[in-house]
């Protein structure tokens, strides 16, 4: 088998001999068919239970030392829809989250990301019980 020259992160060279079924990535000698199978995995992990963006705003909120009517009247909503979306008792619309854009500079297309990642996730544990 040749002999391979291996510099790891740090510059230090390392001399060895190359096994054929081996692949070299970040200096770790990785066979194939497990690099394949980790990539899957790292893909398929779900968290434990969906964040929904309402928990993401409260916290931004109570962050900002601002009160959730003062909030709700400056976006033109009723304290009582952002109260329920804070709560995670209402879904984050689009319309919403551009009023969530304007007021507070978070972005409405994560608001909306989040909106949807939660519903898919949400809908695929009630699917399994």
């Amino acid at each position: 088998m040749p002999l391979i020259s291996i510099r790891n992160k740090k510059g230090n060279e390392h001399q060895g001999k190359q096994e054929s079924n081996l692949v070299q990535e970040d200096n770790y000698a990785v066979k194939p068919l497990q690099k394949s199978i980790m990539k899957t995995f790292a893909n398929n992990i779900t968290p434990f239970s969906p964040t929904h963006p309402g928990e993401l705003l409260k916290e931004e909120i109570e962050f900002r030392k601002l009160s959730q009517r003062k909030l709700a009247s400056q976006m033109g909503v009723s304290h009582i829809e952002l109260n329920e979306i804070l709560n995670s008792k209402r879904s984050v619309n689009v319309e919403f989250a551009l009023r969530i854009e304007a007021a507070l500079g978070i972005g409405a297309d994560m608001l909306v990301d989040m909106q949807s990642r939660y519903n898919l996730q949400t809908a695929r544990t009630n699917s399994m019980r």
